[in-house]
C-alpha cells in the first residue's frame, strides 16, 4: 500500500500503525528528495520510506516542520525498541537534509538506532565506493529493466 502523507494528521495516523499496529519488520528503507540548485541549504521535498510491501510519502513541502520533526523522532525509538535496521544508500545528503529540518546527529546517537548504508556495504562486498543505487540493484536484481529515472 502506498500512503501519501501531507498534513499532520496523516502523520500521526501513521506514526500509530508503524508503533501500535502492524510494524514488525526487520528493516525500514529510507530516501529523501530535494533540491540544491543556486542555494546553499537544500529544499526538502519528500521523504520516502519503505518496508515491507508499503509505501509511505512524507511531503516535506507541506508537512508541517515541528509534527515531522516529532514523527522522525519517534521512528528513531521505535527502530530501537523493535531492533529495527534502517537502510540508506549514500546518506551523506539524506543526514544534512534532516538536520537542516531539525534533527540532530544527537538524536540519532541517542535513540541507538542501527543504520545501514546499502552503499557501503555494496563497497565491502567487493563493489566500487561510489555505486549507484540503480547499478546496485542490478547487481542483485539482474533481470530488473532499464529505467529511465530510478528511486
Amino acid at each position: 500500500m502506498i500512503q501519501y502523507i501531507q498534513t499532520a494528521a496523516q502523520l500521526t495516523i501513521l506514526q500509530n500503525q508503524l508503533i501500535e499496529h502492524r510494524f514488525d519488520q526487520p528493516w525500514l528503507a529510507l530516501d529523501t528528495e530535494f533540491v540544491r540548485v543556486e542555494n546553499f541549504y537544500a529544499k526538502p521535498g519528500l521523504l520516502q520510506l519503505g518496508w515491507d510491501s508499503d509505501i509511505a510519502l512524507l511531503d516535506l513541502v507541506t508537512l508541517p516542520c515541528a509534527a515531522f520533526v516529532h514523527f522522525f523522532k519517534q521512528l528513531l525509538l521505535l527502530s530501537t525498541a523493535k531492533d529495527l535496521n534502517i537502510v540508506m544508500h549514500a546518506p551523506h545528503e539524506d543526514l544534512l537534509l534532516l538536520n537542516q529540518l531539525g534533527i540532530t546527529l544527537g538524536d540519532f546517537i541517542d535513540s541507538n538506532a542501527k543504520f545501514i548504508d546499502s552503499q557501503w556495504a555494496a563497497h565491502y562486498l567487493g563493489h566500487t565506493q561510489s555505486l549507484s543505487l540503480f547499478k546496485l540493484a542490478k547487481v542483485l536484481i539482474p533481470e530488473m529493466p532499464a529505467l529511465e529515472s530510478f528511486s
